[in-house]
């Protein structure tokens, strides 16, 4: 292995051609049972040549109680088959431990030494949803929809915290079944035995990790959408529109694969509240939008040192009270952003958009880690976790023409 980069790419050896065939058959029907009352139905039957088979089903109704207000409501199971390249994946990547590049490797499940430091063949992730929303005709004018959703996810596939190899030799007895003689008889690292059963470069690997199948999750949130429109007269009519999601992952369960820090990614990384308040205003040939975006605090532990442990055990410390200069939480808070855009059409096939997406230009959060080269990381000035992205402001004019 050599050069610099973190991750050079594939080599011929770890390339390969993987498939896999599968075959379905799936049904759906929907009625009205009722004047009031409308249900559906749908099945799919899917059998996959490497892992067997899956069925799954859905059941919605639609109520309505009146012309301006009706509810609806759905359950529904899914599956995630895993991949060919989850299955099959072999790379080697540089990464920095300690202030020290040091050489990672992510190997199959299904390989030998995989296997013997816990991995299993992987299987499918399975899902199961509901939901339950209404739709409300307030006035001519006002339209209010509301929708809660609830989905628990098992087997989860994901990848593991790094193992660290270096310890470890191919005389160690959880390796007795694996065929690496040449790395057993000189008594070789593990490393060493992973490149001798077809892990290319492995024999300067450090760490290692896999995909597995090792945590199941529940995901609760709710949509709420109002939108108005006004008539302002002589100055034009506007539409007022406000959405608010809030979404909420939690961790049921975390195998002793799955890391601490992958745990308090998944329920915090991404955040749990995001709203926007759009108004367009018209007004003869033109027409004026403007939306401010809200995004709420995000956590990235990606550098935390939480002695907790592994799973769900964990509590979230932005300053580091083990080690206030190294290895905390990384926390950010969130921020509003504003767009705008103004369009105008003429000869009825032809219109001008002038606009401009972040127009106050909000620099994504300064990276805690990197930015300042206080602490080991990538060196980079922004966190790349940021939900609205790190390249400020984007002004745009758009022409379209209609024949």
């Amino acid at each position: 292995s050599i050069g610099a980069h973190g991750f050079a790419g594939f080599s011929p050896p770890q390339a390969g051609l993987w498939g896999r065939s599968n075959i379905a058959v799936y049904g759906d029907m929907e009625a009205d049972i009722t004047d009031n009352l409308t249900a559906g139905f749908a099945v799919r039957y899917e059998d996959f040549e490497s892992f067997g088979d899956t069925t799954n089903y859905k059941l919605a109704v639609r109520y309505v109680f009146t012309e301006d207000l009706s509810a609806r409501a759905s359950f529904s199971t899914g599956f995630r088959a895993p991949t060919p390249g989850q299955d099959n994946v072999t790379k080697v990547s540089t990464r920095t431990v300690d202030g020290e590049l040091q050489q990672s490797g992510q190997i199959p499940a299904g390989n030998a030494i995989a296997q013997a430091l816990g991995a299993e063949v992987l299987k499918p992730e399975g899902a199961k949803n509901i939901s339950i929303g209404s739709v409300w005709n307030v006035t001519e004018e006002l339209t209010i929809t509301a929708d809660w959703f609830r989905i628990t996810m098992e087997d989860r596939i994901g990848l593991t915290g790094l193992t660290d190899i270096t310890a470890l030799a191919a005389t160690d007895a959880q390796f007795d079944s694996i065929a690496c003689p040449n790395a057993k008889a000189a008594d070789s690292s593990l490393a060493v035995c992973l490149q001798e059963i077809g892990v290319p470069g492995a024999a300067d690997l450090a760490q290692v990790q896999f995909y597995t199948n090792d945590f199941a999750t529940t995901t609760t949130g709710f949509d709420i959408v109002a939108s108005m429109d006004v008539d302002l007269g002589e100055i034009g009519d506007g539409n007022f529109a406000i959405a608010w999601n809030h979404t909420k992952t939690e961790v049921d369960d975390a195998g002793s694969e799955v890391s601490r820090n992958k745990v308090v990614d998944l329920e915090n990384y991404n955040p749990h509240d995001r709203a926007t308040f759009t108004y367009n205003h018209f007004i003869g040939d033109w027409r004026l939008l403007a939306r401010v975006s809200y995004y709420a605090d995000w956590v990235e532990a990606g550098w935390s040192d939480d002695p907790s442990g592994a799973g769900t055990n964990y509590t979230i410390d932005c300053q580091n009270t083990n080690d206030p200069d190294v290895n905390r939480d990384n926390c950010y808070s969130g921020a509003s952003l504003l767009d705008l855009e103004a369009s105008y059409t003429f000869n009825d096939n032809y219109s001008i958009t002038v606009g401009a997406s972040n127009a106050l230009n909000k620099d994504a959060p300064l990276d805690i880690d990197n930015h300042d080269n206080t602490y080991s990381g990538s060196g980079t000035i922004y966190t790349n976790t940021s939900p609205w992205g790190f390249d400020g402001a984007f002004y745009y004019v758009r022409v379209r023409a209609t024949f």
